[in-house]
């Protein structure tokens, strides 16, 4: 194999400017620069030469005026903005361009970011999930049925990196519930998913390839001493 030119597909905390009423953890998914100028040392470091794409809608600037980057590979980082398939949004450009993209295709990353959806694909293989219901407005949770008994976990329906959580995530009462059921659909503009509140540990997995995957050691979350919550 002779030296590949890998493109990085990334955002930065100032990629997307912030609006009036995002909220704190807004755009914490999004990379530092550190971060970029490591993973191109990792790849300098192998012999392959990295080339900056920038964030998705840099890319699609390019595609759209028929300049399709000049690499072989893409290693993809971009979380996208503002909604339910911004995580797709490089894959679908990239395989567009008929370029290979390293990690997971768009449909992958679409059903994992909406986590309801990806909790009935769990279950339809036999996978043990947590009780849920969404809910999209707080006099649904006030007068809605409960997918399990109290305590009970809210949570944006489509995010990742633990936003929106928060010590008041876990609720014990109908009154606790339709309050962070209405911070959730306000803040973050998406329904709550309520589950019922598993204890213990939580843990990260990562596979590397397919047939058969590689797998990495697993990373534990400390949970935290007054809630439990990882």
């Amino acid at each position: 194999m002779g030296i590949l030119r890998i493109g990085l597909v990334f955002e930065t905390f100032e990629t997307y400017p912030r609006r009036s009423g995002d909220p704190l953890d807004a755009h914490v998914e999004f990379e530092p620069e550190s971060t970029v100028e490591a993973l191109e040392s990792a790849i300098s470091s192998l012999g392959h030469r990295p080339v900056r794409l920038g964030s998705p809608r840099a890319l699609l600037t390019g595609l759209g005026r028929g300049t399709a980057p000049e690499i072989d590979v893409a290693f993809n980082l971009a979380e996208g903005f503002g909604g339910r398939n911004r995580e797709a949004w490089a894959p679908v450009l990239l395989e567009m361009a008929g370029i290979p993209t390293i990690g997971s295709d768009a449909l992958t990353l679409s059903l994992s970011l909406d986590k309801a959806w990806a909790n009935r694909w769990f279950a339809a293989a036999g996978i043990p999930v947590a009780a849920q219901r969404t809910m999209a407005s707080r006099s649904e949770a006030e007068a809605g049925s409960l997918p399990a008994p109290f305590p009970l976990f809210v949570k944006p329906r489509w995010e990742g990196t633990a936003k929106g959580i928060r010590w008041t995530s876990r609720v014990e009462s109908r009154a606790a519930l339709a309050a962070e059921v209405e911070r959730i659909v306000t803040d973050y503009a998406q329904p709550a998913l309520v589950e019922a509140f598993v204890p213990g540990p939580e843990y990260t997995l990562t596979l590397i390839g397919n047939a058969p995957p590689r797998v990495l050691p697993a990373l534990e979350r400390a949970l935290e001493r007054k809630t439990g919550i990882g």
